[in-house]
């Protein structure tokens, strides 16, 4: 933000002390300073303009400045047979949406396969694991997900057993990971 200070009638040269956000703290003394607001908010400007024989005249503008949070995009595309929803709530789409969120702000997405369904895969995370993706919204970001059809499970088969399965000739037996 810049701003210009300025008087007339005063004696030269004239000193400028700016306080931008209120604290009672000098934050620029040029005649034309820029200033940077890292906080959302309302703040009040304060300029004091004084002269070379000691006259002094302030002007504070009550909530002049209004800094609003820079807000980014997340779009969320999904390919297959499931859903996505987030945390905080505003995504929730079984194809193609797209939600605004603060800067800063973590957003956690949560696939929900439909039966028969698996994730496949997620991109454009910070990190992911099985059916979430975390990001952090300090850019416009871009996530897909892919759901695939699970495999099948097999006659007798648990979890514990899955991905156990021994064939001789015609027979097909369960080999129990747990016991042997």
């Amino acid at each position: 933000m810049s701003f210009a200070g300025g008087a007339t009638g005063y004696d030269q040269p004239l000193a400028y002390n700016w306080d931008f956000d209120n604290d009672g703290i000098t934050d620029s003394t040029k005649k034309m300073p820029s200033y940077t607001y890292t906080g959302k908010g309302t703040y009040t400007v304060k300029l004091t303009v004084s002269d070379s024989d000691g006259s002094i005249n302030s002007l504070t503008k009550t909530g002049y400045i209004s800094v609003s949070p820079r807000v980014f995009t997340t779009t969320v595309n999904v390919s297959g047979s499931g859903s996505v929803t987030s945390s905080p709530s505003g995504i929730s789409c079984s194809t193609n949406c797209s939600k605004s969120y603060e800067e800063g702000t973590p957003v956690t997405l949560t696939a929900a396969p439909l039966p028969g369904n698996e994730v496949a895969s997620w991109t454009g995370c910070d990190s992911s694991g099985g059916n979430q993706c975390v990001i952090s919204m300090n850019a416009d970001r871009t996530v897909s997900v892919k759901f695939t059809r699970a495999p099948p499970v097999l006659k007798g088969q648990t979890e514990e057993t899955k991905g156990a399965i021994l064939s001789g000739g015609n027979q097909e037996r369960i080999w129990n990971m747990n016991s042997g």
